[in-house]
């Protein structure tokens, strides 16, 4: 097995196998060569989160990575797929702009990869998602024929909306090589309160203040976990996520972004608003920034499956009523979000702890994914019922990518080599 695959968020070098273009043409001239030689591939920025077959083969796309077009008036950037976030954000910084996405790797997490996964961090419930983001897309299909969607300014409205489709498709529709972004200016305060509560109850209420509270915080993040887990997030002590069996402690963290007068008053107000928590936590300046990143990273390490489920953030007490305590838990609580450490244990204990999950959350219109776990299970254990929404995914495929030369899976069920 290679050790390469899609997610573009942890450190991949260039190993000898890959095919690394150094341009938008030499995209084309690959894709067409793998799909003569009926070879597949699957686009990698700086990185990789699952292995992938051997007869895969990683188009590393980390050579590029220039900045296209900044004009810096305008509030949009155009940039190649390989730049990380970091680089991004240090282009950006020079003007007072950033890209409001948080990732636990910035030095590592390519832009491409980053759209291709659909990632999105803690900050996500303030600034939405990357999908808020983008305006306009260069990409190469699986036949070798590049297209464009979007544009370079904002209001470009023209034709089909192609730079949605390609969010979260893994690279599995198309290579993207090129992006626009509209960006936004640099805050200078950030600050976060954050309070421990013994009981799921507890935690219902604070979040139920938060719906009619003066405040308007970015982040509303949870994690269930130990006073000692706790402890050690606020402090920066490096410790493992692993759920603790009984454990019914939560903590809440709430951010909040401004002028230093703002943060400083909506930390005071909320602070009152949930009856004047005198244990209450803040954090303040590289204090925040860092709590910030390791929460974007909590279950980002973790070496089992990471499961997310999407729900109505009115049912949180009830989904998470039926999340066993064995499994480490991170809630976007503003947006609805859980994502689920799976325990160590055998794999196939996995399989059931997901599939009791379907059964378990389903009723209740919950969505439930696996986001990173071992290859061979399933379309229907990875993503659930094969509904007709999968089915058109399929069509856009057939008409994108015919041969099925990237990489996919994951959507298609079956091989390339099956399909000879």
């Amino acid at each position: 097995m290679s050790t390469h695959a899609t997610d573009g968020t942890t450190p991949h070098s260039a190993a000898a196998g890959d095919l690394v273009p150094r341009s938008q043409s030499d995209v084309i001239d690959m894709i067409r060569a793998c799909r003569a030689q009926r070879r597949q591939l699957t686009p990698v920025g700086t990185g990789t989160s699952a292995d992938l077959p051997t007869h895969v083969a990683a188009l590393s796309l980390h050579q590029l990575n220039r900045a296209v077009d900044y004009p810096f008036q305008d509030m949009t950037v155009t940039i190649e797929a390989g730049a990380t976030l970091a680089q991004l954000q240090q282009i950006l910084a020079e003007h007072c702009q950033r890209l409001p996405i948080d990732h636990p790797q910035p030095q590592q997490a390519s832009i491409g990869g980053l759209l291709a996964t659909n990632f999105s961090g803690p900050s996500r419930f303030g600034h939405g998602t990357l999908r808020d983001y983008l305006i306009g897309v260069t990409a190469v299909d699986g036949q070798g024929r590049e297209f464009h969607a979007g544009g370079r300014v904002v209001k470009n409205v023209a034709g089909y909306d192609m730079c949605k489709l390609l969010i979260g498709s893994r690279g599995s529709l198309a290579v993207i090589t090129q992006v626009t972004l509209r960006v936004k200016p640099l805050v200078p305060s950030l600050r976060f309160v954050c309070i421990a509560f013994d009981s799921t109850a507890e935690l219902d209420r604070a979040l139920t203040v938060l719906n009619t509270s003066q405040t308007r915080p970015v982040i509303v993040e949870a994690i269930r976990c130990s006073s000692t887990q706790w402890d050690n997030l606020l402090s920066g002590v490096t410790s493992d996520t692993d759920a603790i069996p009984g454990s019914s402690h939560f903590g809440l963290c709430l951010g909040y972004e401004g002028t230093e007068a703002e943060t400083l008053w909506q930390v005071e107000t909320v602070q009152r608003e949930l009856d004047g928590d005198d244990a209450a936590t803040v954090l303040t300046d590289a204090a925040a920034t860092g709590l910030q990143q390791r929460l974007a990273g909590y279950l980002h390490g973790s070496k089992t499956p990471v499961v997310q489920i999407a729900f109505q953030p009115s049912q949180l007490v009830t989904v998470l009523s039926r999340i066993p305590a064995t499994i480490s838990l991170q809630i976007r609580a503003g947006d609805g979000l859980a994502l689920l450490g799976l325990p160590k244990g055998d794999p196939a204990d996995w399989l059931t702890t997901v599939r009791q999950l379907r059964s378990e959350l389903s009723p209740l219109g919950a969505q439930i994914w696996v986001s990173r776990g071992p290859n061979d299970w399933t379309f229907t254990d990875r993503l659930g019922p094969d509904t007709a929404a999968w089915q058109l995914q399929r069509q856009l495929k057939a008409a994108l990518d015919p041969d099925g030369v990237l990489y996919a899976e994951w959507l298609l069920h079956q091989p390339m080599e099956a399909r000879k």
